[in-house]
């Protein structure tokens, strides 16, 4: 059978099991007796994850021996990695119809679970963070309304009400692209359209235009005068952005952030440092993920999708993107290397 399959008898022993539960529950001769109740005595015996199994089987064998159908339990194994088995029992009888043991079937639904956790985080997302835009986008265009019915709407406030709107619209469509980009990733289909291109133009007027976004921040740029390569220039700009944004916006008390960029023989080099908020050491792993907020910037608007995302386009590159900081309050520095030709021309 495909299937990890187990069959206990009816002292809730277990006397056979196939190939596939070896693997599935990273089992060896020497990691599991048969014959042997599972009970505390023998957990030892087991790998990494027994206890949770053993405590898992033992309700639903004594369920069996009652001659009742056990479907879809599952368990989640504790360890380095997340993994969610599902046993699915089923009685087994003589044929006197006496009850001798049971066969239990086990599944690993960690795919499954994760995507339907996944579903549950963005449409999370699209309940909280998508409202707050569309809420400001409404107010100020009923602000607006109420300043035209009253014909006190001079240029000025309707200058300030649209450009409002306007950054909220940007803002709403930045989130809109991170959630498609994330359910695009998630399904292993994120494209690449590599052409011959300048990164240091697109550098140079990606930085032009976040500078025009802040007044406490100054932005500096140091590169090559060209720096040519085969890269998908609308990928690498969501990257540069969400790279500049989250170093303005993690340093609320303005300063430099540099771009440093470096072209060797095979591949270039981009540095982003801020002097912000920084990161804890034991933040550091974990930055990428998905979803995942530092503990100073839980206060601050964002998703937690950003970083996630745009390791995923650097890697689609053949590169890899990675995070460096002294600590917090020291400031941060995110690096991306790109080979000169992507991993799509490969």
């Amino acid at each position: 059978m495909a299937d990890a399959l187990l069959i206990v008898d009816a002292a809730g022993r277990i006397i056979r099991l196939n190939h596939a539960a070896r693997q599935l529950l990273s089992l060896n001769d020497a990691s599991i007796i048969l014959g042997q109740p599972l009970d505390r005595e023998h957990w030892g015996n087991w790998p990494l994850g027994a206890q949770e199994v053993a405590e898992t089987l033992a309700p639903m064998v004594e369920a069996l021996q009652r001659g009742e159908v056990i479907a879809d339990t599952e368990v989640d194994l504790e360890g380095p990695g997340r993994r969610i088995l599902s046993f699915t029992g089923t009685p087994l009888r003589d044929a006197f119809g006496t009850f001798s043991g049971s066969v239990l079937i086990v599944r690993d639904v960690t795919g499954r679970r994760e995507v339907e956790d996944l579903k549950d985080e963005v449409l999370s997302i699209a309940s909280h963070d998508l409202r707050v835009p569309v809420a400001v986008i409404k107010a100020q265009a009923q602000l607006l309304r109420r300043l035209i019915d009253h014909n006190k709407a001079d240029i000025g406030a309707i200058d300030e009400g649209l450009g409002s709107i306007v950054g909220q619209t940007d803002h709403l469509s930045r989130l809109l692209t991170l959630l498609l980009d994330l359910s695009r990733i998630e399904a292993g289909r994120l494209e690449l359209a590599p052409a011959p291109m300048d990164l240091r133009l697109l550098i140079s007027r990606t930085i032009k235009g976040m500078q025009a976004t802040t007044r406490r921040h100054v932005l500096q740029l140091r590169a090559p005068q060209q720096v040519r390569g085969n890269w998908d220039e609308h990928r690498l700009q969501e990257v540069l952005e969400n790279l500049l944004a989250n170093a303005v916006k993690y340093s609320p008390k303005g300063g430099t952030i540099g771009v440093h960029v470096r072209a060797g023989k095979r591949s270039v080099t981009v540095r982003v440092n801020d002097q912000g908020i920084g990161l804890d050491l034991d933040e550091m792993p974990h930055v990428f993920e998905r979803f995942y907020r530092a503990k100073g910037t839980r206060a601050l608007e964002g998703a937690g999708l950003g970083l996630y995302v745009c390791q995923a386009i650097v890697a689609a590159h053949g590169g890899r993107l990675w995070a460096e900081s002294a600590g917090s309050g020291h400031g941060s520095t995110f690096s991306f290397t790109l080979p000169h030709a992507t991993m799509a021309d490969a």
